[in-house]
């Protein structure tokens, strides 16, 4: 490629002298300019890797296009050599000060210009160098990043390659970077990551390149692919390297990477497209289908819950979402004694939306926990207006969901005990319910949290007992009140006396711990039936009552 000068100076002379002696040099593609103000014009419409600045000039002078020069990105560190008379130690001086590389004196010796023009296009070629590695390269992995992969001479390179045949672009995300950064510091997230991606290199280097996306997400390309059976088993033995435990300060961390992955026929759409597709097939994986392949259906599906989020952002935010509350009853006697809170979100275009769709969002967003607030603070304040119409002591407690993210963070401790507080509760008048996938992210931390909780007064129940895969351990070890058993075990009561079996030992080591039962999903006489056979406090389920409305629950109190 060849070298560009720009040579400005108001004598045609001078002109003619430079543009011949940098010729005999090598520099055959030399521009001239008369005045400042056609070199500004010049410098805007064609790249140039030097210029010759003369500083005394009519229109513009030097001093002007230097001043220009450096308010402009474009060409703000483009290297200037000053023609200037050599005892004009002032001008040069301000010249320098201005950005100027370098100066000329006149008349002009070939050897001083030679040298000197020399070394502005070496220093050149050196900047140009660290930018490329700044604006190109991630500095903690050393990876090249997304702004090389979307250059036009990555995907002509890429092309090259690749020919006509079918290439795979796949992204690899690694989910415990976060969790870490937030834990550990970015420090040791960075560390971690460094790790893993020195693995994937060594074990996978027939993958290629790979290339930084941003924390904790990576691509690669597999040009000419063969076949996508071979890719997938490829991916597959990826994913369990990564799950291959590391040691991180203490800390043993096992990944649970997610991959998306996208076929395409050649690169015609370019790199950025492509690259998105990867993205959105990544978006549909999940922990128990951690590698996901593109299709068209995706893309829509992914609009949609960008703008379903953005929905539940404002709704969460302006206080939009609603309550239900399932009663429990006493199992003996079938009156109701305490009711499960359940939000509800009433959309105004789309009607009512099922927490099964909104909560996974809530949770991938990072909402939960403002949503987990929002449920607390609507239920401690309908309390308080239900006692304040009730006839008599209020003693039907109602229990809240607390998320993994949530039961986490030692300031909800204070925030409920706010809450109680500002509304004039006891403890006793609110119930925190949590589920074995809680307990199951950060087990230490929970359990201090759990702790504190209890030792305010604070009842705690586990939810969806039997859903998880260290119930038993969980009521020996952690600080809890009650025990609701899950839909599921009741499910199987009627026709198999093995689940009746388990069903009934369960409950009787609940007693045996002091823990309450609680039993959901009673639908029909027969479960009733036999639940009541075995020794359970209270019920929960449709055959009895289904979610209601505020009102309604308090009219079933009144009634009662």
């Amino acid at each position: 490629m060849s070298v560009k000068i720009l040579i400005v100076d108001d004598y045609e002379d001078n002109r003619y002298t430079l543009k011949r002696r940098l010729k005999r040099d090598g520099y055959k593609d030399c521009d001239e300019a008369e005045n400042g103000q056609i070199a500004l014009e010049m410098l805007a419409q064609k790249q140039y890797d030097l210029v010759l600045l003369d500083l005394m000039m009519p229109i513009m002078d030097g001093f002007e296009v230097l001043e220009q020069m450096r308010l402009n990105d474009e060409y703000s560190h483009l290297p200037v050599i000053m023609i200037s008379a050599a005892d004009d130690l002032e001008k040069i001086a301000k010249g320098i000060s201005l950005g100027a590389e370098d100066y000329l004196p006149k008349p002009f010796n070939p050897i001083i210009l030679k040298a000197r023009v020399k070394s502005a296009l070496e220093k050149r070629s050196r900047s140009l160098a660290q930018i490329n590695e700044l604006t190109f390269t991630d500095t903690q992995t050393g990876l090249l990043n997304e702004a090389y992969l979307l250059q036009a001479s990555t995907l002509s390179d890429f092309e090259q390659k690749n020919g006509q045949d079918d290439v795979a672009f796949v992204e690899v995300f690694f989910e415990k970077y976060g969790v870490l950064a937030s834990s550990l510091g970015k420090v040791s997230a960075d560390a971690y990551i460094k790790i893993q991606i020195e693995r994937m290199q060594a074990e996978f280097n027939d993958f290629g390149t790979f290339y930084f996306i941003s924390p904790g997400r990576f691509v690669f390309a597999v040009l000419q692919l063969e076949s996508i059976d071979g890719l997938i088993s490829r991916l597959q033995e990826l994913l369990h390297l990564l799950q291959t435990n590391i040691d991180m300060n203490g800390v043993s961390v096992t990944e649970e990477a997610k991959v998306g992955v996208t076929v395409e026929v050649g690169l015609e759409q370019g790199i950025e497209k492509i690259l998105h597709k990867a993205n959105v097939a990544r978006l549909q994986t999940n922990q128990f289908m951690p590698l996901s392949l593109y299709d068209d259906a995706m893309s829509s599906s992914v609009v949609d819950k960008l703008k379903l989020e953005a929905d539940l952002r404002k709704a969460i935010l302006n206080d939009e979402l609603i309550l239900h509350y399932q009663p429990q009853v006493h199992a003996k006697t079938g009156e109701v004694c305490a009711a499960e809170a359940l939000v509800r979100w009433l959309h105004p275009e789309k009607g009512m939306i099922s927490p099964f769709h909104f909560i996974p969002i809530a949770e991938e967003s990072g909402m939960i926990v403002e949503l987990g607030k929002s449920v607390i603070r609507k239920a401690t304040k309908q309390i308080e207006d239900w006692r304040k119409i009730y006839d008599g002591a209020w003693s039907f407690p109602i229990s809240v969901n607390v998320s993994a993210q949530h039961v986490s963070q030692p300031e909800l401790v204070g925030y409920i005990a706010d809450l109680l507080a500002q509304h004039n509760l006891t403890t006793s008048m609110l119930k925190v319910e949590l589920t074995e996938s809680a307990l199951v992210e950060d087990e230490s931390g929970t359990r201090t949290v759990l702790n504190a909780m209890q030792s305010t007064g604070l009842k705690i129940s586990l939810d969806d007992f039997g859903t998880g895969f260290s119930s038993l351990s969980y009521l020996l070890e952690l600080p809890l009140d009650q025990l609701k058993i899950d839909k599921m075990f009741v499910d199987n009561l009627v026709q198999d006396e093995r689940s009746r079996s388990v069903f009934k030992h369960v409950v009787n080591l609940a007693h045996d711990l002091n823990l309450e039962v609680v039993v959901e999903g009673v639908e029909d006489e027969e479960q009733v039936k036999l639940v009541n056979q075995s020794n359970v406090d209270f019920i929960q389920g449709y055959y009895f009552y289904k979610p209601l409305p505020a009102d309604d629950f308090f009219d079933v109190i009144q009634n009662q």
